[in-house]
């Protein structure tokens, strides 16, 4: 039986990978950590809501300011003031 910690990091980098995919939706070149943070933002968010995302829009259009905005309406979508 496999270490509960190593099952843990392998499922991480499975979930990485299969949500890194999406970034084939990014028409515009990304640094690693742009990469990595969108690639967070789909796996909380899903793909189908990231694909249809004012923020994807605003990256491909060449706004990387407007997209990095876009994150605080995901991060606060579902809390309550």
């Amino acid at each position: 039986m496999e270490h509960p910690r190593i099952w843990k990091k392998e499922l991480k980098k499975q979930d990485f990978k299969e949500h890194s995919s999406y970034l084939k939706y990014v028409k515009v070149p990304l640094n690693e950590n742009e990469k990595i943070a969108l690639t967070s933002l789909i796996y909380n968010i899903g793909p189908n809501a990231f694909i249809k995302s004012t923020l994807l829009k605003k990256l491909n259009a060449g706004d990387k300011k407007g997209a990095a905005d876009e994150f605080d309406r995901w991060i606060y979508k579902n809390q309550k003031n």
